[in-house]
Order: structure tokens, then C-alpha cells, then sequence
């Protein structure tokens, strides 16, 4: 599994940016946000059917953060070290 959030372009579910209308005056922002808790929640709801099918322990996350053209994206990272708890 592969997310490409948060990146250009800024746009998330509607579910997700109405999260934080509270952040008044920028709706960028609000967008970014939402991307962010968009993937939060699909990281989760993969996490959590990991589990349900015994599959979680025998499973590696790798998370790889970077910007493109500043460190390679080719290249991933990833831990036997629970990320979730």
C-alpha cells in the first residue's frame, strides 16, 4: 500500500476537511489538515484489518517520509519495530 498524502495537489474528502472548519480564514491549511487525518485514518483502518485476520505480527510497516527530488523515493525504509500500538 502506497499514500501519496499529504502532497500536491491539496485536496482531501469532504469528511475530512469539515474536521477543522475552526481553522478560520485558510482553507489551504484546512485541506492539508484533512489530508493528513485522511491518511491517519486509512493507515488505521488498514492496521486494525491487519488484526482482525491475524495477520498484524507478521506483518513489516515500512513508513518512508521525504520530499521528492530531495531524498529519493526508490528507496523504503522500513522496521520489525511496532510503529502502533
Amino acid at each position: 500500500m502506497s499514500l501519496p498524502h499529504p502532497h500536491v495537489p491539496v485536496e482531501a474528502p469532504l469528511h475530512f476537511t469539515d474536521m477543522y472548519l475552526d481553522v478560520e480564514d485558510d482553507a489551504e491549511k484546512r485541506e492539508y489538515y484533512g489530508m493528513v487525518s485522511h491518511m491517519d485514518h486509512v493507515i488505521g483502518s488498514t492496521v486494525e484489518a491487519l488484526r482482525e485476520t491475524g495477520l498484524y505480527s507478521n506483518t513489516i510497516i515500512g513508513i518512508h517520509v521525504g520530499t521528492m527530488f530531495v531524498f529519493s523515493k526508490t528507496t523504503a525504509h522500513t522496521s520489525r519495530a511496532s510503529l502502533f500500538q
